[in-house]
């Protein structure tokens, strides 16, 4: 259940507010309802405590590019690349970011 487990971890963070993977996983289950606003937060606040996970940014730049907002997407890719250049995760999504580019 996503309801409870947004509950579940908004809660968490009363608690801990410096642990990344409560932020990525309430990101995840507001990407999950369709929350894209909130969740780019979420996943920003990650990455503001650990940039070093790759995850966290290939989470942003999808819920970028569900919204339609694809030129943000590329540049999240395109910043996580810099730091995980082996990442096939972040290059396949980077690659179907920039072919939906090309398209529209």
């Amino acid at each position: 259940d996503f309801m409870a487990a947004r509950f579940y971890y908004r809660e968490t963070l009363k608690i801990d507010t410096a642990n990344p993977e409560i932020y990525y996983n309430l990101g995840n289950t507001l990407a999950a309802t369709g929350d894209f606003k909130v969740a780019i937060s979420a996943f920003r606040k990650a990455i503001e405590i650990n940039p070093e996970n790759e995850d966290y940014y290939n989470n942003l730049a999808l819920s970028y590019r569900a919204m339609g907002r694809l030129n943000e997407a590329m540049s999240v890719f395109n910043e996580a690349q810099k730091k995980h250049r082996h990442s096939k995760l972040l290059q396949d999504n980077a690659r179907i970011t920039r072919k939906l580019l090309t398209e529209n």
